[in-house]
């Protein structure tokens, strides 16, 4: 990656991940999902040191989780396997099709903004 869009990235990384919008009524459902006894998993691809924007952003919009992994990866298949994951949700078409193929993931829902 060229300097200069390193330098525009860690200049502006709190504004990017800060300012983040989610899905509309997704915090509801996956709070109301952990009441009914759910585990939640936030399974990422963005790189560890993100983590602290990545906390931010859940508490921003009272999202609750038991578990938050930064795969800087986008290869979810593995850590879906290792803690059972029957449920997923994600916003990437190759990784659901991954998920389903190679995981014990049953069930999938994609998610986009466009």
């Amino acid at each position: 990656m060229h300097n200069c869009c390193i330098k525009f990235l860690t200049d502006n990384l709190d504004y990017l991940y800060n300012e983040e919008e989610i899905f509309e009524g997704s915090s509801k459902a996956i709070n109301e999902m952990k009441k009914l006894g759910h585990e939640i998993f936030f399974i990422t691809a963005r790189s560890a040191h993100l983590e602290t924007h990545t906390k931010n952003l859940l508490e921003i919009n009272n999202i609750e989780c038991n578990n938050l992994f930064h795969l800087g990866s986008y290869d979810k298949t593995v850590l879906a396997n290792e803690k059972g994951i029957n449920l997923f949700i994600e916003d990437n078409t190759s990784n659901i099709e991954n998920l389903l193929k190679f995981s014990c993931v049953e069930k999938a829902i994609i998610i986009s903004s466009s």
